[in-house]
């Protein structure tokens, strides 16, 4: 068999640990090679397909192999290839490869195809007891919950009308609230032993770093209707943008007048200190009108992000760096003082991509460098402390990481948008030549929009893009999308790459798809606090591709996932890791465990819903079914971090009492 004509390279699931499959619970894969005889070792799982065996441990070194009920394997032994004895069919697990039929294919298969088999198949005649007991997919013991929240056989055969099993009584409670203060459970990633890592701080979302008020500005300059107000509004934001900054950071407050704005093009805003507000976002306020028909965002905020890190790393040193953990151990950390600006930088390798199960989607490390922008707050030795959290696990053997001083430029900083509604022209329920987002965020900092409303655009409220940090969006609402119903329309708010501690609070979609949403390897935390989607089309959750440290708190759609997808898309793979769902709402949730990772599910009402993958396993699920009486984790941890007057700042009394889902609904059901 030719190289070229290999369909799938995939190594699903390497485990490099010293304990026997018996020990090591629930994986789900129908298939796995050990190291040793007798199901002993080192070992690997498989899912359908045709495996290249040579650039890996277990190439010319298997001694046994267990085999799913239902599915039939081919071991090859390509060294051999011109004998007749070069290969050899199991439809049964056998605790030894040396006398297959007479042929030895102990620490000599160097190839393999795993297939299900027809109903016709035969059974082999290799002897040995096929060992259930040591299936992954059927251990029904007790075993601590990290990689094993449920079995994995259940995850990927129950219907969407089943139950999560609650799996608290095998895992100590993640956040506990005892005598008015937080307490941490210790858990284990998925493949690892070490209960090292816990849920990290997600505080520090929101503008200014959680906590602060959004600023109560004052117009400088105002602006009324005119009928070329495209020109008009743009001349107003260019001279203000001119201007010296005050002690705020701000450098005008742009009123728009109430009435409508017809644009016959997008406007944009490129330096810090601009404001835009208007006199409402419902019926006789300020509307902006999108009166073109390209794709272009109505308001689009960006900077010139760049940013500079010091060519001298110190590379990282601890074997692994767990969740929720602000100290990092480096080579020498004689460079670096308190108060430096930082990249804590995860460098993952192919071994990381392959115990992922990605290398079949074409996953490359590069793509998945994770920046996490960090400030030093102590320096002790060789050990640094950071202020906020570590939201990614960082293991040396996977590729590790370094730390380098940043310094950023070119943010747009201090820039609001506040009491305005738009909207965009259209033609036809699914015309998509029009506007697709009402503001759009790139390279912003500190910043802030809130009560907007806005309708018929085919992408988004607000989507905050590339390497945006310490932003808040809040009491804003997506309505009525105008755009067919598919792949790539109505991500009604969402954060992508490179952009963390963003706050979405109190926002509301209808008819969207997936409503509050993250892209591409975002790196966190990032949170979405008491938020509502109403008729969704798709799920709401990370989106694709190692969405990390993000947070929904008190959030109510029709599905939330944390999942692997698969090769959804081209290749979307795991979505998120380190996902919180916390005292959700939604009909079906899909919470699984990435490999080296996890995600967790506390106080979430769902039942669970259809993998896109089999075989994967829960996540860490708690109090299933039924809220948990710490109402909102991101305002507890708020609290406990900077007090109840932070709390006071970004919260409403009705938000600090219950849900709000019915008051959303009712604040937008009259906007049409």
């Amino acid at each position: 068999m030719k190289r070229s004509k290999i369909l799938v390279l995939l190594f699903t699931l390497t485990v490099f640990n010293l304990f026997s499959s018996v020990s090591y619970a629930k994986k789900g894969y129908p298939v796995y090679l050990y190291q040793h005889k007798n199901y002993e070792g080192k070992f690997v799982g498989f899912n359908e397909g045709e495996y290249d065996l040579s650039d890996d441990w277990v190439n010319n070194r298997a001694s046994s192999i267990f085999i799913k009920s239902g599915y039939e394997v081919k071991l090859f032994n390509k060294e051999n290839s011109e004998k007749k004895n070069n290969e050899v069919t199991l439809t049964k697990s056998s605790p030894s490869l040396k006398d297959i039929n007479g042929i030895n294919m102990n620490n000599k298969t160097s190839f393999m195809l795993v297939k299900k088999r027809s109903s016709k198949g035969s059974e082999n005649n290799s002897g040995g007891t096929n060992p259930e007991n040591s299936d992954p997919s059927n251990d029904n013991s007790n075993a601590s919950n990290a990689s094993n929240a449920s079995n994995a056989s259940n995850t990927s055969n129950t219907s969407s009308n089943s139950n999560f099993d609650n799996s608290s009584t095998s895992q100590e409670s993640l956040v506990k609230l005892s005598n008015g203060k937080l307490t941490y459970g210790r858990y284990k990633n998925r493949e690892d032993t070490r209960e090292v890592n816990v849920v990290p701080d997600f505080s520090f979302a929101g503008y200014k770093g959680g906590g602060v008020d959004l600023p109560k500005v004052v117009k400088t300059d105002e602006v009324a209707p005119s009928g070329n107000d495209s020109e008009k509004i743009q001349s107003v934001i260019d001279e203000v943008s001119k201007r010296s900054e005050g002690a705020d950071g701000i450098k005008g407050v742009i009123l728009l007048k109430k009435g409508k704005y017809t644009l016959n093009k997008p406007l944009r805003i490129s330096s810090s200190g601009v404001v835009l507000i208007g006199e409402g976002a419902f019926e006789g306020g300020t509307t902006l009108l999108a009166n073109y028909k390209t794709v272009d965002p109505l308001l689009l905020i960006k900077g010139n992000y760049k940013a500079n890190t010091d060519k001298k790393h110190a590379q990282i040193t601890d074997d692994l760096v767990p969740v929720g953990t602000n100290k990092i151990t480096v080579d020498d950390a004689s460079g670096f003082k308190v108060g430096d600006d930082v990249y804590v930088v995860k460098t993952p390798n192919d071994s990381w991509i392959r115990t992922l199960g990605m290398a079949i989607y074409k996953w490359e490390p590069n793509r998945y460098i994770q920046e996490n922008d960090r400030k030093i707050t102590a320096v002790e030795g060789n050990s640094i402390t950071i202020d906020i959290p570590i939201i990614d696990s960082i293991y040396k053997a996977h590729g590790g990481g370094y730390v380098a001083k940043l310094s950023k430029s070119g943010v747009v900083q201090d820039c609001g948008v506040a009491d305005i509604q738009f909207d965009t022209i259209f033609n036809g329920n699914t015309d998509e030549k029009h506007s697709w987002s009402a503001i759009l965020f790139d390279g912003v900092e500190n910043s802030w929009v809130r009560d907007v409303v806005a309708l018929h655009f085919a992408y988004s409220c607000v989507t905050i893009d590339m390497n945006c940090k310490f932003n808040t969006v809040q009491d804003c609402a997506q309505l009525d999308p105008i755009s067919e119903i598919t792949g790539m329309r109505r991500y009604s708010f969402g954060i992508n790459g490179g952009s963390s501690c963003n706050l979405v609070q109190r926002c509301y979609a209808r008819e969207g798809r997936h409503d509050f949403v993250t892209g591409s390897n975002t790196n966190g935390p990032n949170v979405f606090l008491d938020c509502f989607s109403e008729n969704a089309h798709a799920d709401t959750g990370p989106h694709h591709r190692w969405a990390a440290g993000l947070l929904f708190d008190n959030v109510k759609s029709r599905e939330v996932n944390a999942r692997n997808r698969g090769k959804s898309g081209s290749g979307h793979g795991w979505a998120g890791a380190q996902v919180l769902c916390w005292n959700c709402e939604a009909e079906t949730m899909v919470l699984e465990a990435p490999p080296l990772a996890m995600n967790y599910s506390v106080g979430t009402i769902a039942k669970r819903g259809r993998p896109m993958v089999e075989g994967e396993p829960d996540g860490i699920i708690e109090s299933n079914g039924k809220h948990v009486s710490l109402r909102s984790l991101y305002i507890e941890q708020l609290r406990s971090r900077l007090g109840d007057e932070a709390v006071a700042k970004i919260t409403t009394p009705d938000q600090l009492k219950d849900t709000i889902y019915s008051e959303l609904k009712a604040k937008y059901s009259k906007v049409k």
